[in-house]
């Protein structure tokens, strides 16, 4: 009984953290990122709609918080409903691009502003003189993260950077009969770009936490959604101080409940007993961003009712 005991343990371990480690993996939200739009940028050699979105992939993934998507795949189920991601996309057709279940989060973007350039400047005499090349940099994206499921657009976060380096330094004497010296050229086109694409690290670092941190808050809010409260009358429609960005939708249905007080007391709590009178069943017909309103039929609601959602049928 003890030897099977010893070999059943170690099995029940590996087991435990094989669930674990499953359970863990289904908390991942699935991301995909598109390249970001770079048409507004004058430089178009550098790519860098595309060196953004590349490197923020690479950041995403070693965060462990989420399972990226291959964007090639998504492309060919967007392409049988004619649908593009870029940063013209409707949020709100996200919810019906047919991905839910496929990506949770979408993210495209697009380069604000981008500048990449060589400034020179010289030191010394006649003589002796010292040439300076320096590169300077200023890179600023924007990203959108679309939510799937809600159609919404979850947040905007944006990031910037300023990047200022030596890119080469040069001599040059005029020595006998103006025959001239020169040494430590460098290939700046070369560094230019490792400057840029440190300039791109910082941003998509940067881009990631908000990405990460913004993330992280939407599930625990929408893990404990706070209740619709009451707003008042208007055109004879119920107004609630909840809309899209709460995830509520057109047809989503409601109780609208009243606390009264039964004039009786809890002997155990010495508590006054309180009931829920049912005033209306209210169904939402307009949404808007943090309000929505629809038809209550039965009672008129007043301040202090109680919304919640109706029971499916």
């Amino acid at each position: 009984m003890t030897a099977r005991l010893r070999l059943f343990t170690p099995v029940l371990v590996l087991l435990c953290l094989v669930a674990s480690t499953a359970s863990h993996a289904q908390t991942k939200k699935k991301i995909a990122v598109y390249p970001f739009d770079d048409r507004t940028t004058a430089n178009q050699t550098m790519n860098i709609g595309v060196k953004v979105s590349d490197a923020l992939i690479s950041k995403l993934a070693d965060t462990g918080a989420f399972e990226i998507v291959d964007r090639e795949y998504l492309d060919k189920l967007l392409a049988e409903k004619n649908l593009k991601l870029d940063e013209n996309f409707d949020a709100a057709g996200a919810a019906k691009s047919g991905l839910l279940g496929v990506v949770d989060i979408i993210v495209v973007g697009q380069i604000d502003s981008f500048e990449a350039n060589v400034t020179s400047s010289q030191t010394g005499n006649y003589i002796s003189k010292k040439t300076k090349q320096t590169g300077n940099t200023d890179l600023k994206a924007t990203a959108r993260l679309i939510s799937v499921e809600r159609g919404t657009i979850l947040s905007a976060p944006s990031a910037s950077s300023e990047q200022t380096a030596v890119l080469a330094e040069s001599s040059s004497s005029n020595l006998i009969q103006g025959v001239g010296s020169s040494s430590g050229t460098a290939n700046t086109d070369t560094a230019l770009r490792k400057l840029v694409d440190q300039t791109v690290d910082a941003v998509t670092t940067e881009l990631s936490a908000k990405i990460s941190t913004g993330t992280q808050a939407d599930v625990a809010v929408h893990a404990t959604p706070s209740v619709p409260k009451f707003v008042g009358i208007e055109d004879g429609q119920t107004v609630i101080n909840k809309g899209t960005n709460a995830g509520i939708k057109v047809g989503d249905k409601f109780n609208v409940t009243r606390p009264t007080d039964t004039g009786m007391v809890d002997p155990d709590t010495n508590q006054p007993i309180i009931r829920k009178k049912k005033v209306c069943s209210l169904v939402i017909s307009v949404v808007e961003d943090t309000i929505s309103s629809g038809s209550c039929d039965g009672g008129v609601p007043q301040k202090g009712d109680e919304i919640v959602p109706a029971p499916a049928q």
